[in-house]
């Protein structure tokens, strides 16, 4: 596509896709009056930035901007986007993004996945009030994180190998996923806080059902109540379920917590893990995280949460622990994935989380 001419006659698109275009240098002043919902611009290495927003747009939802290093900022006037929800800027050369950007009322999701260049986040991001995920794996330049936003319950920093520190506020938010693996520089004593108090919140939040934790590491945590012995199947744990008087009105199973630790991944990852008695699988449950992390020999550890009102699969109406309690169990862990025959896990983890 040759380079767009404001002056020229444009229809409306409720999405529009200018992907793979070697030629695109800029973008028409009247750009924002054409776009009623999405936008996407991928892989055009002569673009470096977008048109001025002069006034509120209503509709746009969406923004995708990604695959092209020259892309270097967005507008000021990105407050004027009144209705966006999702803005992607991944791999691209973006430093920083305009302080305006605490005005969106509506925002949900901040993907800066692999965006080297970026050197902070606005001090005022904690204002979005709507803020759900920020994706900042892969943004090696970054130091420090300022105060999240109090919605906030995805975080990723997987291979921010310059960041020193998690805001202080991460300790008190509900998180259904963070991701801080491959940040050697890291202070730990937040991520510490968060992973010792994780059999606290993790069944007991109120707004996600899951907690999903992944960071560097080679051994399950010690409040783990069962946990693989060396020398046996790092894969396969044996446990006894407590006997049905245990599961009374006062100390009711709220969820399983799980926990891997296996070898680099690179790659998007499934893991699973079976409930079996003897042969037969009472419940099943599934885990999925990306691991971004390139040439690397550090070891990962995956913890996830499961409430206990998983169904078995049977499903007659029973959770899965008052059924089969008194049982002996086995817990079978295994991958799935691109990555699944190459990855090897080395230990593994089971507990059963209680109300309080």
């Amino acid at each position: 596509m040759k380079e767009m001419n404001s002056s020229e006659v444009l229809p409306k698109f409720g999405e529009l896709v200018l992907d793979d275009n070697s030629q695109l240098k800029s973008l028409p002043n009247n750009l924002w009056d054409m776009v009623t919902s999405s936008l996407s611009i991928w892989g055009s290495p002569l673009l470096e930035s977008l048109p001025d927003i002069s006034e509120p747009v209503k509709g746009l939802s969406r923004i995708r901007i990604s695959n092209f290093g020259s892309f270097k900022s967005l507008p000021s006037s990105i407050n004027n986007l009144v209705s966006l929800k999702k803005l992607n800027l991944g791999n691209t050369g973006i430093e920083s993004l305009p302080s305006s950007i605490q005005e969106l009322g509506h925002l949900e999701r901040i993907d800066m996945n692999n965006c080297k260049s970026l050197q902070s986040i606005p001090i005022n991001i904690h204002k979005l009030p709507k803020l759900v995920s920020l994706i900042l794996r892969g943004c090696g330049s970054i130091l420090s994180l300022p105060e999240l936003p109090s919605s906030l319950s995805v975080l990723d920093v997987g291979g921010c190998k310059s960041l020193q520190a998690l805001p202080s506020n991460a300790t008190k938010l509900s998180w259904s996923s963070l991701a801080f693996y491959d940040c050697p520089k890291l202070d730990k004593t937040v991520p510490d806080e968060i992973l010792a108090n994780y059999p606290i919140y993790a069944p007991s939040s109120e707004r996600v059902k899951g907690c999903q934790l992944q960071y560097s590491g080679s051994g399950i945590p010690e409040w783990f109540t069962y946990r693989s012995v060396k020398d046996k199947d790092s894969s396969c744990l044996t446990v006894q379920l407590p006997p049905a008087n245990c599961t009374s009105s006062k100390q009711l199973i709220r969820g399983i917590a799980f926990g891997v630790v296996c070898s680099s991944p690179n790659a998007w990852l499934s893991m699973s893990c079976d409930c079996n008695i003897g042969t037969t699988t009472v419940a099943s449950w599934n885990c999925y995280a990306q691991w971004d992390v390139m040439k690397s020999s550090s070891d990962y550890v995956l913890l996830w949460f499961e409430s206990g009102e998983t169904e078995c699969i049977e499903r007659e109406g029973k959770a899965w622990y008052v059924k089969y309690a008194g049982h002996t169990v086995s817990f079978h862990f295994y991958p799935h994935g691109s990555d699944g025959k190459r990855l090897k896990i080395k230990r593994c983890g089971v507990s059963l989380l209680y109300s309080v």
